[in-house]
């Protein structure tokens, strides 16, 4: 039984390891969106959409 109990604690870290890196990757998603969305707002050619696009922007802050 030792064998499984070590299993047990080695999926158990992997599971906490994997929890971190989704984390990690997520909160990198969210940085990226927010920069996309700024460039947007930038970028956009007529005034009510750039307006638009800035409030976008600042709800997502």
């Amino acid at each position: 039984m030792p064998q499984q109990k070590g299993m047990k604690r080695a999926a158990k870290v992997a599971l906490r390891a994997r929890k971190k890196a989704n984390a990690k990757i997520t909160a990198f998603n969210r940085q990226v969106n927010k920069v996309l969305k700024e460039v947007e707002a930038q970028t956009a050619a007529k005034p009510e959409k750039k307006a638009k696009a800035e409030k976008a922007a600042k709800a997502e802050a």
